[in-house]
């Protein structure tokens, strides 16, 4: 293991002192007093952590989540790992992704905790290291254990890169792709497209 950089940084809702940080190579630490000293959650690794391999982009943890309902739930992301979820405040956790219907050796491009409902996670995947630039959009209603596709009517070409939950509207989700932005209002079964940079080099 290297360190290489840090990929992400999330504070906690309710103390100042506290902060994860993702790294590279892989890793998720935590700091307590403010960042005057910092402490890996190596249970993490524990998770076959020697049998991961870099992907196109390295090997980082680039998305944390903190469960604002619960302060022991976390969910995190590794490049070319997968996705994995605590609920012991980081001592031990359990891996979420092995999606059917999402091709071997695709990694997680972005994670999204419901702020509704705490069973509710969502999840976008990339598999362009392998030539397939479809997207992958799926969500979880039971913390990670099943998920189903919400990639609806989305067009076949243009990989999936993030999704975000509205605050006020749980079934209105935005969704990043390659060349365009997307949103749907009733959970993904249906998507409209907000910006579209072919239509944009077209102009």
């Amino acid at each position: 293991w290297k360190f290489k950089r840090v990929w992400h940084l999330e504070p906690t809702a309710d103390d100042p002192d506290t902060v994860y940080a993702g790294v590279e190579d892989a890793a998720l630490f935590k700091t307590t007093d403010g960042g005057r000293s910092w402490q890996e959650l190596p249970g993490l690794r524990a998770q076959k952590g020697q049998l991961w391999q870099p992907g196109a982009g390295g090997m980082c943890l680039h998305t944390i989540i903190l469960d604002p309902s619960d302060r022991d739930r976390i969910f995190c992301a590794i490049s070319a790992a997968g996705a994995f979820r605590s609920d012991d405040g980081g001592d031990t956790w359990r891996r979420i992704d092995g999606v059917p219907g999402v091709p071997d050796r695709t990694y997680v491009s972005d994670l999204e905790a419901s702020r509704f409902n705490a069973d509710t996670v969502y999840a976008t995947f990339n598999n362009k290291k392998q030539g397939d630039f479809k997207p992958y959009v799926f969500v979880s209603r039971d913390r990670g254990r099943t998920w189903t596709s919400i990639t609806g009517d989305l067009p076949e070409r243009g990989t999936a890169f993030s999704i975000r939950q509205d605050h006020v509207d749980p079934d209105l989700l935005f969704l990043g792709t390659e060349f365009s932005v997307f949103f749907t209002r009733d959970g993904g079964e249906t998507w409209q497209v907000v910006w579209d940079s072919y239509y944009e080099r077209a102009k």
